[in-house]
């Protein structure tokens, strides 16, 4: 199994741990509580304005988000895409997720295109 080349092996191992910054006005938190999962948040001001909770596949290779929330007043300001480039950027395999929002689908449909 190759998945410790392609999830962080701190979520493989079920570690707790925590990466911080401050970038664009706004401070980013990954972290986890140690349940083989990923959150990375993003907060200004003492508010927490989105997330993003991805966990492991059945593939044991990679990671989908169970749930990504951006507070209404940042939404098409490109934090979601921050939130999953960070995920990726830690060495994770971010894929898009078996259950997707309209929403959800929007953002995929978007950042596909980005990518080629």
């Amino acid at each position: 199994m190759r998945a410790n080349e392609i999830i962080q092996p701190e979520i493989l191992r079920g570690e707790k741990f925590e990466v911080t910054k401050d970038e664009g006005g706004f401070h980013w938190i990954a972290d986890s509580v140690g349940k083989r999962d990923l959150k990375v948040s993003v907060w200004t001001n003492g508010d927490e304005i989105a997330w993003a909770i991805f966990e492991i596949n059945d593939d044991g290779e990679t990671l989908s988000s169970k749930d990504t929330y951006v507070n209404m007043a940042y939404r098409r300001q490109g934090i979601a895409t921050r939130m999953y480039d960070w995920a990726k950027s830690l060495g994770n395999d971010i894929v898009k997720s078996r259950f997707v929002t309209p929403a959800g689908g929007k953002f995929w449909k978007d950042r596909n295109r980005q990518s080629r």
